[in-house]
């Protein structure tokens, strides 16, 4: 989810405010995760097949939701 730093206007932003970079993953993350389940009745799962996503919530826990932090399981290979 995270934009594209081949763009430089995304670059020199990203440099100068990285929360801001880290920011926008999320945003997407968390848009993707709400567009499953759009009624009481849905079910859904979020599958996040990104080795960098750890490291997203590691660094940077405060930015995220809680609804989101106590959704997220992690599972061992």
């Amino acid at each position: 989810p995270f934009a594209s730093l081949a763009d430089p206007w995304i670059k020199q932003r990203a440099t100068e405010d990285p929360e801001w970079y880290a920011w926008s993953a999320i945003k997407q993350l968390i848009q993707a995760y709400g567009r499953i389940v759009r009624t009481p009745d849905d079910f859904g799962v979020t599958v996040v097949m990104d080795a960098g996503f750890g490291r997203l919530i590691r660094d940077n826990r405060e930015l995220f939701p809680k609804f989101v932090l106590d959704a997220i399981k992690e599972e061992k290979k």
